[in-house]
């Protein structure tokens, strides 16, 4: 199963629910909704190995990956520190002196797994914390509802959602902590993606 959300819940999907390795590149990354509604509508057409590395000028110690000049993916839980000279994992985080590229070997390593077709999950609303890049307006939910492609899209909210379309699910949720969200919905998203 190919699960890519737009936060670090896909990495919590399949630790959690799937146990099993991860099946694409977009793991405990994090993607803006305008980001993550042109790799939904393009995904077929973007060139997923034509990337570039770059420093995340918002917060410095951080770097996230550009694909195809098009779509922005943070890895907030990778951030450069200088005297790490190996990776250095303190959960959920990795710090490296060289962080740059360790995020594009993974990149290229976990992009070698994208076979199946994607399943896109999207949590409108986090936690406010310092990873957060993914939190949607009523607009972004609004275009995440009518989006126009063929795959399968799931959105968990706390707001109660409706979509006419059979391949969005709607997901109602009673908080904005990713992992329980996904814990306590896993029956129906499985169901869903299956399906």
């Amino acid at each position: 199963m190919n699960v890519i959300a737009n936060c670090c819940a896909g990495g919590e999907f399949y630790l959690k629910v799937l146990k099993t390795d991860f099946k694409n590149p977009f793991i405990w990354s994090s993607i803006a909704p305008d980001d993550m509604k042109i790799l939904i509508q393009q995904y077929d057409t973007l060139n997923f190995n034509n990337i570039e590395i770059k420093k995340d000028t918002a917060k410095l110690e951080r770097f996230y990956i550009l694909i195809d000049n098009k779509v922005k993916v943070h890895f907030p839980h990778h951030r450069f520190k200088a005297e790490c000279k190996k990776p250095t994992t303190v959960k959920p985080d990795v710090f490296y002196n060289k962080i740059w590229e360790l995020i594009a070997e993974t990149w290229v390593r976990r992009l070698k797994k994208m076979k199946e077709e994607p399943v896109f999950m999207i949590l409108t609303h986090r936690l406010h914390d310092e990873y957060t890049y993914s939190n949607c307006s009523d607009k972004d939910i609004q275009d995440f509802l009518n989006i126009d492609t063929k795959y399968k899209v799931i959105i968990m909210s706390p707001k109660e959602l409706t979509s006419s379309k059979i391949n969005v699910l709607c997901i109602k949720t009673d908080t904005v902590n990713h992992v329980k969200a996904i814990l306590d919905n896993k029956q129906k998203i499985l169901d869903f993606c299956k399906g």
